[in-house]
């Protein structure tokens, strides 16, 4: 009872959220371009400022409720949780864990400077090229390129790993005049093709971040004509590797990717505060995911073969420091929303175009401060680089939050984890960043298990990523460099670190068990 009474009070708040952030997927385009203008600006002030008030108004009943909440609860909501024990902390559970290995985006891996020059980032790039510390793409190991394909198949085999996740960039594959190059796409086919021989299963990501521009210099999802250009492009992609890929992911990070340009502005569209644009871009991106999952899942039953069409989600989910700090806690609450509950509203009414969710995980970020900044707890530590805290434990709070919201409807995927920092390639075992890749897969691996083990079904683990890769506005940056396995763009040698031996150690251990199930269910049979 006390604890419905302290969230009743707090409510004014999450009806802001539900009723004026919820709302505002407009659903029909005005056609007039003043009227759109207007709008957009309209909309914009109208929302911060009627957020604004609902933020303050709630405040008072915060706080009666959070006086009940400490009587009743204590301060366990702004503590550490307690985390289960798993069954086997070296292993993922054998009985659903399909799909083990990483992935990348084609664009963030290549090795050629010009790649997919006319979109967004291709533009990004150009314009800040003069930049002293930005360091373009086109240094990766490129999937694309024979070795570059090589070298990925063999780190991924030596890892016990059986997929890889890869995108078809569409700014790569369309022509300006929305024509479609046969010629590149028939390096993806290779691709799946090689990979799908080597007896690595592909899963291929149809926009990975990376949006053409129109002959106007517009991201396609800025006009309304861009939904039917995805279409037509996603169309094209399953006719040429329909023979060898079975999983797609339409969107990779659909709202991180909207919130980073039009809320934040550190994507190439630049937009602070824009919600309008946010939340149309957002939209056609929603609508488009239904008609491609409707319009594939038509081809595969006309040639009698299964797929799977999923979206990608990073679910950010912000914590505070201190109950008392309603500034951090306002904070915390809009960017969950814009980052992970917007999202979840929408799943949870469409599960039937969702086969399958792919979980991005890299920390949850703890807030605190007069002005609100990412901190950690004592004893922890900070992702220098990216600016946020050391948490592989959060992942189980994540895959909690989702299957309490979508129940068993949508299998889970973790399709992105991992941690940041500078990669020695000369290292050893004792060198600190390997110590923390290793503990990070350590810890997440295990959470990952516990999940599995209460009933969450994720029936997949891949990291992120093999090698260093073009990390967006941080460019090619040494210091944000994701990969396991260590590696010289200039003398091209490598290491795979410690945490990529951890990695080893648990995929063999999953495969080996699961093995063992299935020759222990054999012999019962006969």
């Amino acid at each position: 009872m006390l604890q419905a009474l302290s969230e009743s009070l707090k409510s004014p708040l999450n009806y802001c959220g539900e009723a004026i952030l919820g709302r505002c997927y407009l659903t029909e385009e005005p056609q007039d371009a003043y009227l759109v203008i207007l709008i957009k600006k309209v909309c914009t002030v109208a929302l911060v400022i009627i957020f604004s008030i609902g933020a303050i108004t709630t405040t008072p009943f915060w706080f009666v409720g959070d006086l009940i909440e400490m009587v009743d609860q204590g301060n366990a909501p702004f503590k550490e949780p307690k985390y289960p024990t798993p069954k086997d902390p070296d292993s993922l559970d054998p009985k659903t864990t399909e799909y083990f290995g990483s992935s990348l985006s084609t664009y963030q891996n290549t090795s050629d400077s010009e790649f997919c020059k006319n979109s967004d980032w291709g533009r990004y790039v150009e314009n800040h090229k003069e930049d002293k510390d930005f360091i373009p793409p086109g240094l990766g190991v490129d999937i694309l390129t024979d070795d570059g394909l090589a070298q990925l198949i063999t780190s991924t085999l030596e890892m016990n790993g059986n997929t890889r996740r890869f995108s078809v960039e569409w700014a790569d594959i369309r022509n300006e005049d929305g024509s479609f190059n046969d010629v590149a796409m028939e390096q993806y086919v290779h691709v799946a093709k090689t990979l799908k021989e080597a007896g690595i299963i592909p899963i291929v990501s149809l926009h990975h971040f990376v949006t053409p521009l129109d002959k106007n210099g517009q991201m396609l999802f800025e006009t309304p004509e861009g939904v039917e250009q995805y279409l037509e492009f996603a169309t094209y992609v399953y006719e040429h590797l329909s023979d060898h890929v079975d999983h797609y992911v339409t969107f990779n990070e659909l709202h991180v990717n909207a919130v980073e340009n039009y809320i934040r502005g550190v994507f190439p569209a630049g937009g602070i505060a824009n919600f309008y644009t946010y939340t149309q871009v957002t939209r056609r991106k929603l609508e488009a995911h239904a008609q491609v999952h409707k319009k594939l899942h038509e081809m595969a039953e006309e040639s009698g073969k299964s797929i799977q069409v999923g979206l990608t989600h990073q679910p950010i989910m912000m914590a505070t420091t201190s109950r008392w700090n309603y500034l951090a806690r306002i904070v915390a609450f809009v960017f969950t929303y814009l980052f992970h509950n917007a999202f979840m509203n929408w799943a949870k009414e469409n599960t039937s175009s969702l086969d399958l969710l792919g979980v991005q995980f890299y920390t949850t970020p703890l807030i605190s401060g007069v002005i609100p900044d990412s901190t950690c707890r004592e004893g922890q530590k900070m992702v220098e680089p990216m600016h946020f805290r050391f948490y592989p434990q959060g992942i189980y709070l994540v895959l909690q939050d989702i299957h309490t919201k979508l129940g068993d409807k949508v299998p889970l995927m973790v399709t992105e984890t991992g941690t940041a920092g500078e990669n020695d390639v000369e290292g050893d075992v004792d060198d600190e960043m390997d110590q923390r890749r290793e503990e990070y897969f350590d810890e997440s691996t295990k959470m990952v298990r516990a999940a599995q083990d209460s009933g969450i079904n994720v029936v997949g683990y891949l990291v992120w990523s093999l090698f260093r890769n073009f990390e967006w506005p941080f460019g090619c940056s040494k210091d944000h460099d994701f990969g396991i396995v260590a590696r010289d763009p200039e003398t091209r040698k490598i290491r795979h670190t410690a945490g990529y031996h951890k990695l080893t150690q648990v995929f063999r251990n999953t495969r080996e068990e699961s093995a063992r199930q299935q020759r222990r269910r054999a012999a019962r049979t006969h």
